[in-house]
């Protein structure tokens, strides 16, 4: 008998080889692009995402460019310069001409970037955020009106991040997040699955937000062991 291990991406591509004419979204918790960078580029070269999220890039002005580019991918990054951490950026596939949105937000956490692409004849906004685990569940009180003005101006919004949120949990937290964020601008969490596992854990703190969830055609969780 002949053993056939299949590897995340093998695995991604396969789930997804049917709907080959859709874009492919995902996100990821890289705790530091320099330091993954290799292991990210690999992702994207094998998988050819359109849209690639990631939370805690750990890139500052001063760090070189060939720490975080990545061949046929387009970076739109916010750096937190005022700590070595953190840090929220968005690839796009090449083929796209994403515009950075401007929002104004002076507040350290969460942290957040938006874009606007155009796909398929029709403009999305696409957007990261990310609060760390010590900052209070409350602080997402500050971005409603941000994400009022993204959610009115475009018809397609996705959402990605680290929340450290677990919404495999009914608490005040998952219930503050509900009431706060995803139902008063028709946000739709498309993760069902733990997102992080640990020993003696299973949480879903990573996000993947739409207005627009009957568009969505398959959903997953992949395990990137090396990376996140």
């Amino acid at each position: 008998m002949v053993t056939i291990f299949e590897t995340p991406i093998t695995k991604i591509n396969k789930e997804l080889q049917q709907f080959i004419y859709n874009i492919k979204v995902a996100h990821l918790n890289a705790v530091s692009i320099p330091k993954h960078k290799d292991e990210i580029s690999r992702v994207l070269s094998l998988s050819q995402f359109d849209v690639f999220g990631v939370s805690e890039t750990s890139i500052k002005p001063g760090t070189p460019k060939n720490l975080y580019q990545i061949p046929g991918y387009k970076l739109i990054r916010a750096d937190r310069t005022h700590t070595t951490k953190g840090g929220v950026g968005i690839y796009f596939r090449d083929i796209y001409q994403p515009k950075k949105i401007q929002i104004q937000y002076d507040n350290l956490q969460p942290e957040m970037i938006f874009a606007e692409v155009e796909i398929n004849r029709c403009k999305i906004a696409v957007g990261v955020i990310y609060k760390t685990p010590l900052t209070s569940y409350t602080v997402y009180a500050e971005i409603q009106e941000i994400l009022a003005f993204i959610t009115t101006k475009y018809s397609h919004v996705i959402l990605l991040g680290d929340y450290n949120i677990d919404m495999l949990k009914n608490n005040r937290e998952s219930d503050f997040f509900k009431n706060v964020i995803l139902e008063p601008f028709s946000l739709h969490q498309m993760i069902r699955e733990p997102t992080r596992i640990t020993s003696a854990t299973a949480t879903l703190i990573d996000h993947i937000t739409v207005t627009s969830p009957e568009h969505v055609k398959l959903t997953g969780v992949a395990d990137f062991p090396g990376i996140s």
